[in-house]
């Protein structure tokens, strides 16, 4: 029989392994500055302000990999952030696929301070 702690560290691999997973999805949609014909600088430029929601992730990441509070208040947080930065731009599915995993994720880190605080 499994024990709570067993169960516990499976739903933490598996946000961690969602939360990278999620990072490098995110990160695709930079590739859409090699497309363009502009110069070395501007495409360097243009692809580090389209890789700051991935390092927002990769921050988030790093800082609850310990403390699991923070990764669900930073997702949270990054959730709300993107409805209310896209209000209005997009259709519901690009809530659901952007917004939906940040707060699943979110949901998952909760879960997992609350149980370790127990």
């Amino acid at each position: 029989m499994k024990t709570i702690h067993q169960h516990l560290n499976l739903i933490r691999l598996t946000a961690r392994i969602l939360e990278i997973g999620f990072a490098l999805f995110i990160s695709q949609f930079a590739m859409d500055v090699f497309t363009e014909h502009e110069s070395i600088g501007k495409t360097i430029l243009d692809l580090g302000m389209h890789l700051i929601p991935t390092f927002a992730l990769l921050l988030i990441i790093f800082l609850s990999w310990k403390r699991e509070w923070i990764g669900g208040v930073g997702y949270t947080l990054l959730g709300v952030a993107y409805i209310i930065a896209a209000k209005g731009k997009m259709g519901l599915t690009a809530y659901v696929v952007i917004a939906g995993p940040l707060f699943i994720l979110a949901i998952l880190f909760f879960f997992i301070w609350f149980i370790k605080k127990k």
